[in-house]
């Protein structure tokens, strides 16, 4: 029975780049995506409860 040869693995510095930066670029994504729906949820809230929130969460 023949055995294969071990795979050989990629750990370029040029593959490891690539494989860092679109970590990256995802948590960025996910960061930004994050942002606007918190940002839309609060316009939400200010336009519902603007005249009705506490003093300390009041900002007019």
């Amino acid at each position: 029975m023949e055995q294969k040869p071990a795979p050989t693995e990629d750990h370029s510095f040029g593959r490891e780049l690539r494989v860092g930066l679109a970590g990256l670029a995802m948590a960025a994504g996910l960061i930004t995506i994050f942002l606007l729906i918190m940002s839309y949820l609060a316009t939400i809230v200010h336009q519902y409860f603007g005249g009705s929130l506490p003093f300390f969460l009041d900002r007019g």
